[in-house]
């Protein structure tokens, strides 16, 4: 429990009903003290488009339904879950259009 440990969870929790992926972070938080996630999940934008949901919908019904993602569906409501739920006092969240764009911006400027 004292030895530092990283929790890559990577389209894991958004498939599981949310008190179970809740019941595996407590479970998680409570016995380790030094615990970072890295957590790469479904998420949908504030207002996201016809194709977002559209996604899901296919998702669903292939029969595997994206059940954490009524309770958590937004960048903000994950970083609520382990701030106020959990009790994380630093939470950062990034979406992959961010770090695209990042990533992106940062291969121009080396290339020009």
């Amino acid at each position: 429990p004292d030895r530092p440990l990283l929790v890559l969870a990577e389209v894991v929790l958004v498939y599981l009903e949310p008190r179970c992926s809740d019941a595996i972070i407590g479970a998680l938080t409570r016995h380790f003290n030094h615990l970072t996630w890295a957590i790469y999940e479904m998420v949908l934008a504030p207002g996201a488009d016809a194709f977002g949901h559209q996604m899901v919908r296919n998702i669903a019904a292939r029969g595997c339904p994206l059940l954490g993602l009524g309770k958590y569906p937004t960048l903000k409501d994950q970083q609520t879950r382990f701030a106020e739920t959990f009790g994380y006092a630093e939470v950062r969240a990034v979406d992959m259009q961010r770090i695209y764009e990042r990533v992106l911006a940062e291969s121009a400027t080396r290339a020009a």
